[in-house]
This record gives structure tokens, sequence and C-alpha cells, in this order.
């Protein structure tokens, strides 16, 4: 390979580089990336992600086949004892064999790291949707407890005993069903903030998901001590 022809290659190699990440830049736009964060994962929003990944991948894999595949026809070519024609269309088919293959890895690489992305905010979407259901949780025991006082309250005052003891009976099977669901769902939340993805990738989401749960505790505790409170009451009646 002679000097000129060293020289022109290195010229072009920034530029095929720089051309590459230019076109990577404008096709995973700013705007798609701020979706993918602000917004729940949706077919077409996977698509489009798909897409931009796949085509900026190809942009960057053709660029660098291209260059690969250049230097590998001026290597050829030098080893062949090509003339300096011979070695510019060595280079040339070269940069386009590259240029193609590389723009193949490049835009299955490009769907791969699109697929994680997607993936990534479906899993952003799950862990806002547990702790949207954890906080409707924390509200709907909260009301229970609520009712429970007033029905206490409402059943100490019937006058038949029979009636009274029937009543306590029912309030303490009710009591008993919302504690074994309290403990279970408070039980399935510490497994889930105790995994790697909560205390990794998601710890805005984790705190605010740790004391929604501290407040089921309390809730929960609470409804407890209703419960022995109503088998106090039970075992009082008389009649």
């Amino acid at each position: 390979m002679n000097t000129k022809t060293i020289r022109h290659y290195r010229l072009a190699l920034p530029a095929i580089l720089c051309g590459g990440s230019l076109l990577l830049n404008s096709c995973t736009t700013q705007n798609t990336a701020y979706q993918v964060q602000t917004q729940p994962m949706s077919v077409d929003l996977e698509k489009k992600v798909l897409r931009e990944t796949g085509l900026s991948g190809m942009a960057v894999g053709a660029a660098v086949g291209a260059v690969a595949g250049g230097l590998g026809g001026a290597v050829l070519g030098k080893i062949a004892g090509a003339n300096n024609d011979q070695m510019k269309r060595l280079i040339i088919a070269g940069a386009i064999a590259g240029g193609a293959s590389g723009g193949f890895a490049g835009y299955q690489q490009g769907q791969h790291k699109g697929k994680q992305l997607v993936a990534s905010g479906m899993s952003r979407d799950q862990v806002r949707d547990l702790v949207k259901g954890a906080r409707a949780e924390n509200q709907n025991l909260a009301s229970f407890n609520a009712g429970l006082r007033k029905k206490i309250a409402s059943t100490r005052s019937i006058s038949d005993p029979k009636e009274r003891k029937l009543a306590y009976g029912t309030l303490r099977k009710q009591t008993e069903g919302r504690l074994r669901d309290a403990d279970s769902r408070i039980a399935l939340r510490n497994k889930a903030l105790g995994s790697e993805p909560w205390q990794k990738d998601y710890r805005t989401q984790s705190r605010e998901y740790r004391g929604l749960t501290k407040s089921m505790v309390n809730d929960r505790n609470a409804m407890a001590n209703y419960q022995n409170q109503i088998s106090q009451l039970d075992q009082a009646v008389v009649y």
C-alpha cells in the first residue's frame, strides 16, 4: 500500500465514524428516549423504539464494517502486490462488503438494545402499577378499620345478648379474613423490596413502596387490636 493511499484512507476513517455517530444520534432521538421514561409502554412506542435503535445500530455497524472491510482489502492488496488502481478497487470492495455485513450485525445489536429498553420501560410501568395498587390497598384497609370502629360501637348497643353475640361473631370472622389478606400482601411487598431490581433500579419507587408497606403494617396491627377487643366483648356476653 503506498503512502498516498494510506493518507486518503486515514482521512476517510474519522469521516465515516463521525457520520455514523451523527446518524446514531439522529435515529435515536431525545424525544423517543423521553417518551420511554415518561409514558406507559405501548405497542406504538415499542415499534418506534425498535425501529430507531435498529436503524442507529445499522448506521454505526455499517460505518465500522466499511472501515474494517476497507482496511482488510488494503491488507490483502498489499500481500498480493496489487498496484495503485487494484488497491483502490480492493479497498472499495472491502468497504462495501464490510459495510453490508456490519450494517446487518449492527441492526441486530440495535434491535437487542431496543428490546432491553422496551423491557425496562415495561418493568418501570409494572413498578408504578404496584405502587399505585399499594396506595389503593392502604386506603381500603384504613377504610375497613374506620368502619370496624363504628361497627364495634353499634354492636355494643344491641340490647338482645344473642343478637349481640352473633354480631360479634360476624365481625370477628370478617376481621380474621382481612388480617390474613393483609399479612399476605405485606409478605409479598417485603419480598419485592428485597429483590435486586427494587434495590438497584427503582430506588425512588422503592422508598415510596417501603413507606406504604410500613403504613399497612401499622393499620394491620391496629386491626389486630380491634380483633382482640371484639373477642373480649364477645366472651363477656351473657344470656
